[in-house]
């Protein structure tokens, strides 16, 4: 009984090593992939954050986050802007377009 006890924990064991060394390959194949796309330009990026810079980070949500994200950032133009949240099909024209309507009714 205890070497039957014994046999499936080793199996279990297995195959809990093998799915975590499999989920390990595809996150560093992501990685290498995201590192590709960034060389190619698609992350763009204007500079370096330097250690002391500060950052606005908006989590979508509200209505009203981003046109104050970016009221904040004009008071504050060394700062950088992330927001988070947006769906891919949302483009950066599209966020731009409706934030300036937004910032003309605050």
């Amino acid at each position: 009984m205890n070497l039957k006890v014994l046999k499936v924990f080793a199996g279990l064991g297995a195959v809990t090593v093998f799915v975590v060394a499999q989920d390990f390959v595809r996150f560093t194949l992501a990685c290498r992939e995201f590192g590709a796309r960034g060389k190619q330009g698609f992350v763009q990026l204007d500079g370096v954050p330097s250690k002391n810079q500060e950052a606005l980070v908006v989590i979508t949500g509200d209505r009203n986050r981003i046109p104050k994200a970016l009221e904040l950032l004009q008071s504050r133009p060394q700062s950088w802007l992330l927001i988070s949240g947006i769906s891919k099909k949302t483009s950066l024209a599209e966020v731009a377009s409706l934030s300036e309507d937004s910032l003309k009714t605050i």
